[in-house]
């Protein structure tokens, strides 16, 4: 799972963003950056791709939805 939040200089009368990045593997959190921080960030790491798809394999819930949704 990746999820990237637009800056905090970035904001509208409706919405305020953090600048928060996150990186998770199979429910884990790998790597985040601060929230709220003016500074630009980035994170880099290595996901083990070949290990989420065994997991898949392994666990019906993934199963549960069909293709596509």
């Amino acid at each position: 799972y990746l999820y990237a939040s637009a800056g905090p200089g970035e904001s509208s009368t409706d919405l305020v963003y953090s600048g928060h990045s996150l990186i998770a593997e199979n429910g884990v959190i790998i790597d985040e950056t601060p929230r709220f921080d003016f500074a630009t960030n980035h994170i880099v790491c290595d996901i083990d791709l070949q290990r989420l798809q065994n997991e898949r394999l392994k666990n019906n819930s993934f199963a549960a939805s069909p293709p596509g949704k």
